[in-house]
């Protein structure tokens, strides 16, 4: 179970990734097509991957019984990892809803405020710091020679994807105040 788990956490990272930068360039205008099913697609492995990590944390959970305390200080890693799951979970409620609704069958653009661009930037905060916070025990569950190397390789990738995710919100957010 735990080496479909992390076939599905890359590739839901993967997905995730590549949703953002189609986001970012629909964003920024210079494309005209929603990936409607990348979000579908990272929407179903997220169900797989959330279902998988409540499983496993279940039963870490029911091994810890009686010596509670002492673990959990001792996996302050392992929480981490949690609580950042439960964050982007969270914001992911706000961003589903973020840019517009559809009404009758047709998609309205709802009004890109101050507000929506913090929230914005929350998520996709809250989504780097998950998948950072995974990124070495993903590298090592999928067997990756030279450990530091790639998850420094994949860190850098990420911080790449998420400047030009960030800027593509910021010019959105620029176009809906002044343009």
């Amino acid at each position: 179970m735990r080496r479909i788990h992390t076939l599905v956490a890359a590739a839901l990272t993967a997905v995730v990734l590549l949703h953002a930068l189609c986001g970012s360039f629909l964003l920024i205008g210079t494309s005209r097509r929603p990936m409607v099913f990348l979000a579908w697609l990272a929407a179903a492995l997220l169900g797989l991957h959330v279902t998988f990590s409540l499983v496993l944390t279940g039963q870490m959970w029911r091994s810890l019984r009686g010596r509670t305390c002492r673990y959990v200080r001792l996996n302050r890693d392992f929480w981490l990892r949690r609580i950042s799951g439960l964050a982007v979970l969270v914001l992911l409620v706000f961003h589903i809803g973020m840019f517009g609704v559809t009404e009758d069958g047709t998609y309205f653009l709802l009004p890109f405020t101050a507000v929506r661009l913090a929230g914005h930037l929350l998520f996709m905060a809250a989504i780097a710091w998950h998948i950072a916070m995974n990124l070495k025990p993903l590298c090592l569950a999928l067997g990756c020679p030279g450990l530091d190397w790639q998850s420094r390789r994949a860190g850098l990738v990420l911080l790449v994807f998420c400047g030009f995710a960030v800027l593509a919100a910021i010019i959105y957010f620029v176009r809906w105040q002044y343009v």
